[in-house]
């Protein structure tokens, strides 16, 4: 992974190298105008998007081939030829259109809007700014011809300042959420790495996404730094009593197998019932198949999400009865999926397949 991180990075570093140089020699006297109006700064981009996406392509074929694949494997144990050019086309699509187009100009405009105009403003409606702007990687999940996803059912009205809650199946449940969620904007909580990630990250900490710091344990697990928590959910407070939307992933962390894990921390249960607003229970299926866990890389795929009623509760309330009461909302609905119901009857025996959940 390290190094393919590295030739990732060096060949950016090159390409755009190599086209500032071009540009110079087209343009030796920096005449803006002119390279505004010969485009040559769009050239830039298809420039280094083209390098990029070229060398990823032999990496993902040449990391298919030498080992086995996921999905589609023949006989022989090596995995289908359509299928791995499909992979490569996907991961090409989502590196040119959201790591060298979608994120530098959405942080482009970020920036200007946070050192002009937000100067001036108060801090939530930066937020709000800047988080709908952030939020435009919805134009990815949209433009994207190898992702086909699918809202079942009717959206429901939603009070502003509700807590949406979700089982979480891979990476990309935050550009399926947000696209479907649209123009519905939340706050993410999120693990605190996201904010390391170039160009996301500073947009992540400026639209007011919710970090959660986890430090390893020595016998090799994870918990929350509390230290870290404490902030986070004081800020989480403010938010719903401003009518800001957040959203959490409850279990804390991906499922591997399908199944709806054990709800982790009682934490944003508990802020709810406090503030007594409302919880809005979602559902996916099928997202797995986008980015497989453990995989650096994007699928061809097709996914559902649906949302239900948002469930009312109040500081009165018992808190074992609202996590029951929202994952028995969020596996009613993941079950009430076309797709989640032709993946469970592929099987003889439902019990044999490991996507099944009978909690």
């Amino acid at each position: 992974m390290a190094r393919l991180t590295c030739i990732w990075l060096s060949l950016l570093a090159v390409g755009l190298m190599v086209a500032g140089l071009v540009l110079f020699f087209l343009n030796p006297d920096g005449d803006v105008d002119s390279l505004r109006d010969d485009a040559q700064s769009f050239n830039l981009v298809i420039f280094s998007s083209v390098i990029i996406g070229t060398i990823l392509i032999v990496e993902i074929l040449w990391k298919n081939w030498e080992r086995k694949s996921h999905i589609a494997k023949k006989g022989n144990g090596f995995p289908d030829k359509r299928h791995v050019l499909l992979q490569a086309a996907a991961t090409f699509w989502f590196v040119t259109t959201m790591l060298v187009l979608q994120w530098p100009l959405c942080f482009f405009v970020a920036v200007i809007f946070y050192y002009t105009v937000g100067l001036i403003l108060p801090e939530q409606v930066k937020q709000r700014v800047i988080g709908a702007i952030f939020r435009f990687q919805l134009f990815t999940v949209w433009t994207n011809p190898f992702w086909k996803l699918r809202f079942v059912g009717k959206k429901p009205k939603t009070p502003p300042g509700c807590v949406y809650m979700s089982n979480h199946l891979t990476f990309a449940d935050g550009f399926i959420t947000s696209s479907m969620l649209w123009p519905t904007e939340c706050k993410y909580v999120a693990t605190a790495w996201v904010r390391k990630i170039p160009l996301a990250g500073w947009m992540s900490k400026k639209a007011g996404d919710l970090p959660i710091k986890f430090v390893k344990q020595p016998d090799g697990t994870f918990k929350v730094d509390k230290e870290v928590v404490g902030d986070t959910m004081e800020k989480a407070g403010k938010y719903l009593e401003n009518g800001t939307n957040i959203f959490v992933f409850p279990e804390g962390t991906l499922s591997k197998d399908g199944k709806l894990k054990e709800f982790k921390g009682n934490a944003f249960f508990n802020l709810a019932m406090q503030k007594e607003t409302c919880i809005v229970p979602c559902a996916m299926w099928g997202n797995q198949t986008l980015w497989f866990h453990g995989e650096w890389t994007p699928q061809p795929g097709y996914a559902e999400f649906t949302m239900g009623e948002p469930i009312r509760v109040s500081s009165s309330d018992d808190l074992q009865d609202v996590k029951l009461k929202v994952r028995e909302a969020i596996l009613q609905l993941r079950n009430s999926l076309p797709l989640h119901k032709a993946t469970i009857g592929q099987t003889l025996s439902v019990e044999d397949n490991p996507l099944y959940d009978d909690a």
